[in-house]
């Protein structure tokens, strides 16, 4: 089973794709590509990075648990 942390970081890669040398205009058209073959990828990767960004900066997460 995979947890949920493992998803979220699966997420933040497949969307954002961090480890490719891509040019803005290359990561543009990847993200456009990710959204036209997985229509909810944007908004599961968004709401990861914000989770991300909560833990680094210490600020509170505002993401409602999921149930």
């Amino acid at each position: 089973m995979e947890r949920r942390h493992d998803r979220e970081q699966r997420d933040l890669n497949d969307y954002y794709a961090p480890s490719e040398p891509l040019s803005n205009a290359e990561a543009l058209a990847h993200r456009r590509d990710m959204t036209a073959a997985f229509h909810s990828l944007p908004h599961k990767a968004g709401r990861a990075y914000e989770a991300l960004h909560a833990s680094l900066t210490g600020a509170p997460n505002l993401e409602s648990p999921r149930v």
